[in-house]
């Protein structure tokens, strides 16, 4: 080879590159799944959907429509919260339109209602399980009240944490600021012919400050000029007249606020502490974050989607250290939770099982092969490859975690293979011609791991780095096998060829001298240069120094290939059909019932000859689905934890919410085998809680014990929905009375309030059917979000309205007056801050229904009862208002009392029937929740895609249509491992054993590929000989790499099953091992059978040349 040299050379430095890019790769425990979208999310307590969709998600989300770069817009309305997520194109400058969309909220924000939050802008938003397992939990403790601690870390610590760069969201918890409370009687207000509205106008006045301008002095110097009302005088306790000084005190708050004058009544000045309540209190709380059901101010960290935990971490650690030395005296700051000890923990103990394996790796070479030179370049080289995968992974932003350690882990075997069939090939011909099988066994590997993109989101999130990472060390594992191990290989045997003797050819591989070429035998390789061979090599081949062996083995495959068929059959009926998943009867409106049901449907059949038919025809898969597939469950790489989900009916308050999770912690207290448990109660209706076990109790059996109590002492609680999970089998009890529905149309159109007539019109035909009792147009658009959200309606009659000289305006009016307000009515500058004011009447804290109909009101100046003027029922709304592009989103369902089939028969005539009547621009399709529907392929059927794509490749690489038959033969014989391995062993499936069927789809083929590309080049340089003499050599040639890659990939799987708790490596390892071992009886067994008939079988002593 030329060059050598500088190819080496450009090998080592970007080796070294590969190396100093390490530290900057993204280290994580689980994949992020976050993608290029982003989300701006808002708050309205108390505020129905379609108020909020109205005021708020409709103008934010025509605002974001001039945004370019965003390829879809969403949105959702709920019970007081709502979100417009926009997903961006895959070019788009996310950071750029993440500021473009922030000043467009900020444009548009005073046209939003004062009630509401200020929208909150986030990029990459984490799903709501991650955010709730934060990444740090800080505490903060001081000799000063909770509103001052909460003021302190919100003004900051806060700003000074989040500028860490990484961090997603810091959540400050566990105190709230105090505000003003001005609470009025309306009678004694009345009575004074005062309003609400005039004592906060009168506030407002006397706090007002204003710019006028500046002035210029005779000097030159400017001066700004503002106005600011002066605090008046006040009598005090004993009647003294008080002048407040230029700062006041905070707490002297009240006395300025009580002698604030309201009105001047017939000369009489008016005070407002005269006619109102003035107390300075904390706001109500809207979350509650408690850690081991302390009441502590908490400081709770998350991680962005993507970010480098463990790097995340540091730097927070590095600036938590900076303000312990800036905190007021008596202050503290200290970690209270730190996730990221965990995920340390488990990467150090992956790191230990790959080391094992790579140990092991080493070790099998060495004692197969006797050469320490062989281990060196194997070692050489794979350090090369990972080391150059490094700086693809780093350029492609590829996450380092569970999955792709487990990728690259795997993909070391395979990188194996790919040196080893390299070494032997030019070790034995000393050309590149082996590239083709390479690259053919690299690209069937590839289209193996292809499915992925094709899977359902959430699979595919999981495996999508997996695929990434194996993609990648694949291809660089080619670039090495083919340029650096050659290169390699040529300045060793150069250096050896020149210490060589003429009479003496050395081997630097195998511990094997020929003193002679007379024990050798000359063979014309393709490029027609005589090359050397040891004959004692073809006469003792995988053997062993007799020829017995051979021998033998020729025999059982003459055996094999005369009963071609039988076997093939035997193939079939092992690897198992689906006989087993027929159903006992088909339903009478099929059209084939009538003729299945009297040959497969009768009662003798299923009785007597379906249970034996099962057995013998449905093979290893029917032990697969029955036994394995059915009770397996998915599992994540975290920590054993206790997961507890609590909901009340939407309406609820935070207050009942938070004693419902007040007992659960009493509860959880009294267990010493806890670590701690976290309680985050989001609003009145969602909570949940986390309990951590003591790691001398994760594995054992209290987890599961502390579920059952938990179980238990939920049952004990009424009108609370519950989800238990992490521990076992899931609990979970919902009361909600919509269940999942038979039917669902899913409705589109531009105008809601047309869009609900057209969903009603729906329903007035589907309800016409006598099996259809009840249609909901109000459904949400998940699969369990069902929760049921109502409303008080007033109907008012017109007449009763003109007849008590009121208006609807003054209804209102007189019913905000006793309503309960969440937000403060005046945010204004006094004694040196600001300030919060709420004002509201002393009747507002206890108004219910009955009050509602029955108390008086008054409006100008006239006294009635709302139940004479208007009727007041209770209403169920829709709970969510979806939009798509700005298209509302309505589901309509319904349960069909009857058959299923004729169900969908009139669900289809009627939507037939019903869609040339929409207006344009709306439509009506049926929506399924099937995950066998036609929109939802499984990851299962996928793998037939995979089969398909490497038939392509090897007949693309062997240009024959026939050979790479006999290769995908091999695929599902090979899962007959997988499936008696899980079976026999009771493990486990979950995406590790899917990974591993993936894996071997590609790496089963592998092998067949060398020997078959070996056997096409000895029939093109040998055509006069048999082809199973040819198939023979071609074995003998490849059978030593193949056992060599094979082995040494089982050999390295063997310490992952050492943790047969440890979710997706036990099952990658088991699925793997199982299926490469039977993929090896397969290849010396029946891949002869499948590629060659009777005809070509010629059975004499034609062996070599």
């Amino acid at each position: 080879m030329k060059g050598i040299y500088p190819l080496l050379l450009g090998f080592a430095v970007l080796s070294l590159v590969g190396l100093l890019l390490v530290p900057r790769l993204s280290v994580q425990l689980a994949p992020s799944g976050g993608g290029q979208n982003i989300t701006v999310s808002y708050a309205w307590a108390g505020a129905s959907p379609l108020m909020l969709e109205a005021q708020v998600t409709a103008l934010l989300e025509g605002t974001f429509s001039t945004v370019q770069g965003v390829k879809k817009v969403s949105s959702v309305s709920g019970y007081g919260y709502g979100y417009v997520s926009l997903e961006l194109d895959k070019n788009a400058d996310a950071d750029a339109l993440r500021l473009e969309v922030a000043s467009l909220v900020r444009q548009v924000y005073k046209r939003l209602p004062t009630e509401m939050s200020y929208p909150q802008v986030a990029l990459n938003t984490p799903n709501q399980q991650e955010r709730q397992k934060p990444l740090l939990t800080l505490q903060l403790d001081g000799p000063a009240a909770a509103a001052a601690l909460l003021r302190y870390a919100e003004e900051q610590l806060k700003p000074a944490l989040a500028q860490v760069r990484g961090v997603y969201q810091v959540e400050v918890s566990g105190g709230n600021r105090q505000e003003w409370v001005i609470a009025y009687d309306i009678d004694a207000l009345k009575n004074l012919q005062l309003s609400e509205n005039q004592i906060i106008t009168t506030i407002q006045q006397h706090f007002r400050q204003e710019a006028l301008g500046s002035l210029t002095q005779p000097n030159g110097q400017r001066l700004l000029v503002s106005l600011n009302t002066p605090f008046s005088a006040w009598k005090g306790a004993r009647g003294e007249v008080k002048t407040p000084p230029l700062q006041m005190e905070r707490g002297a708050g009240g006395e300025v606020l009580a002698a604030i004058p309201i009105a001047n009544l017939s000369g009489r000045i008016v005070r407002l502490g005269e006619i109102a309540t003035i107390t300075r209190q904390e706001q109500p709380a809207t979350t509650f974050y408690r850690v081991n059901g302390q009441n502590a101010l908490n400081m709770t960290l998350s991680a962005a989607a993507g970010a480098n935990q463990l790097k995340v971490a540091q730097e927070v650690r590095k600036r938590i250290t900076t303000l312990q030395q800036q905190l007021p005296a008596g202050y503290q700051l200290r970690t209270e939770y730190d996730a990221t000890q965990y995920i340390e923990e488990n990467l150090q103990r992956i790191g230990i099982q790959s080391g094992f394996a790579v140990l092991i790796l080493f070790l099998f070479v060495l004692l197969t092969t006797r050469s320490w030179r062989y281990m060196a370049l194997i070692g050489v080289s794979m350090a090369v490859c990972l080391l150059l995968s490094v700086i693809l992974f780093y350029v492609f932003k590829v996450e380092i975690h569970l999955y792709s350690l487990a990728a690259l882990t795997t993909s070391l075997g395979i990188i194996i293979d790919n040196v080893i069939v390299m070494i032997e090939h030019y070790r034995r011909y000393r050309n590149l011609r082996v590239f083709s099988a390479l690259l053919g066994a690299t690209l069937t590997t590839c289209a193996g791991l292809a499915v992925i993109w094709f899977l359902p989101d959430e699979a595919r999130v999981d495996l999508l780095d997996f695929a990434v990472v194996m993609v990648i060390t694949l291809g660089v594992s080619l670039a090495v096998a083919v340029g650096f191990v050659p290169a390699l290989m040529g300045i060793t045997l150069r250096s050896k060829a020149q210490k060589a003797t003429p009479n003496k050819r050395v081997d630097m591989f195998y511990k094997t001298d020929y003193k002679s070429a007379s024990d050798s035998v000359r063979i014309t390789n393709p490029d027609e240069q005589k090359l050397i061979v040891p004959a004692s090599s073809f006469r003792k081949g995988c053997w062993g120094s007799t020829p017995f062996g051979e021998a033998f083995y020729r025999a059982i495959l003459h055996l094999l290939v005369r009963f071609r068929k039988t076997v093939i059959l035997a193939g079939v009926l092992l690897f198992g059909t689906p006989i087993f998943l027929l159903p006992n009867q088909l339903e009478k409106e099929n059209p084939l019932a009538a003729y299945y049901n009297p040959l497969f449907g009768n009662e003798w059949f299923n009785d007597e000859l379906r249970p034996v038919l099962n057995k013998w025809l449905g093979g290893t898969l029917r032990l697969f689905v029955n036994y394995v597939y059915e009770g397996a469950y998915f599992g994540k790489p975290e920590r054993t934890a206790l997961y507890v989900v609590a909901e009340l009916p939407n309406n609820s308050t935070i207050a009942q919410m938070n004693l419902v999770f007040e007992r659960l912690e009493k509860e959880m207290s009294s267990y010493p085998e806890i670590d701690r448990f976290m309680t985050q109660i989001y609003n009145g209706q969602q909570g949940s809680m986390v309990v951590y076990f003591k790691k001398s109790h994760e594995d054992g059996s209290f987890p599961y014990q502390l579920k059952n109590r938990t179980i238990a002492l939920s049952t004990e609680m009424s009108g609370i929905s519950w989800n238990i999970y992490g521990v076992g089998q899931g609990f979970s009890q919902s009361l909600e009375e919509n269940q999942t529905p038979s039917f669902n149309v899913r409705m589109l159109g531009y105008n809601y309030q047309q869009l609900e007539d057209q969903a009603t019109r729906l329903k007035t035909l589907l309800e016409a059917h006598p099996r259809i009792q009840e249609v909901n147009i109000n459904r949400g658009m998940g699969m369990f979000s069902n929760k049921n959200l109502y409303e008080y309606a007033l109907q008012t009659q017109t007449g009763a309205l003109a007849l008590r000289n009121t208006t609807l305006s003054g209804i209102y009016e007189g019913l905000h007056q006793r309503s309960k307000r969440s937000n403060a009515d005046i945010y204004t500058f006094m004694t040196g801050q600001y300030e919060s004011i709420q004002v509201l009447p002393t009747q507002s804290q206890h108004f219910d229904v009955y009050q509602l109909n029955n108390q008086p009101l008054q409006s100008d100046l006239v006294t009635y009862k709302l139940n004479s003027l208007a009727k007041i029922t209770k209403e169920k709304v829709i709970p969510e208002i979806f939009k798509e592009d700005q298209q509302y989103v309505r589901m309509v369902s319904f349960e069909y009392f009857g058959s299923g089939h004729f169900g969908d028969k009139f669900l289809t005539k009627t939507l037939d029937e019903f869609r040339p009547t929409l207006p344009v621009g709306y439509t009506a399709k049926k929506s399924e929740y099937n995950w066998f529907s036609e929109e939802t392929r499984t990851q299962y059927e996928l793998i037939g895609l995979v089969m398909v794509l490497i038939y392509i490749v090897c007949a693309v690489i062997f240009e024959s249509l026939v050979q790479p038959l006999a290769l995908i033969g091999m695929i599902p014989l090979s899962y007959v491992g997988v499936f008696l391995a899980f079976y026999w062993f009771d493990y486990n499936f979950d995406q590790g054993g899917y990974a591993s069927f993936v894996l071997l789809a590609g790496n089963v083929v592998c092998a067949g590929i060398f020997i078959i590309a070996e056997w096409n080049i000895l029939r093109k340089t040998d055509p006069k000989s048999p082809p199973f003499a040819l198939y023979l050599r071609a074995f003998q040639h490849k059978i030593r790499p193949i056992l060599l890659t094979v082995l040494s990939t089982v050999v390295g799987l063997v310490p992952f099953l050492l943790y047969e708790n440890e979710p997706f490596w036990f099952a990658l390892g088991v699925g793997t091992i199982g299926g490469l071992l039977m993929s090896l009886l397969i290849l010396v067994f029946f891949l002869p059978v499948f590629l060659m008939n009777k005809r070509e079988f010629i059975t004499n002593d034609y062996l070599y040349t």
